[in-house]
């Protein structure tokens, strides 16, 4: 890895606000500029080497791209974080999701 590509690397992992792609970045650096081996990286960030290899696979081929959180599958939310946002604005007396669900309902 050249120099220009390192400098890249670190200014990223200053500037990116994710914490999850943040940890990404800073998992490939240690792999890549430090030359630590992946088992002792997925060691310091207490995950699976597989994990780890997985990420700096994915920053090789696609770049910092590559550590972007991926879409995941699942139901999407009925309730928009708006209207959650507009009944609690509403109604200060509510403390839990019960409570917010009797106000969503009616």
């Amino acid at each position: 890895m050249d120099e220009s590509e390192q400098a890249l690397l670190i200014q990223a992992f200053k500037k990116e606000k994710n914490p999850a792609k943040k940890n990404r970045i800073h998992a490939v650096c240690i792999v890549k500029i430090n030359e630590m081996g992946i088992s002792d990286a997925a060691g310091l960030f207490f995950c699976d080497p597989h994990t780890i290899a997985e990420w700096v696979k994915r920053y090789d081929s696609h770049g910092l791209a590559g550590l972007d959180d991926k879409p995941r599958s699942g139901r999407p939310r009925k309730v928009k974080m708006v209207q959650i946002q507009k009944i609690l604005a509403r109604n200060n007396s509510i403390t839990t999701p019960k409570q917010l669900r009797r106000d969503i309902v009616s």
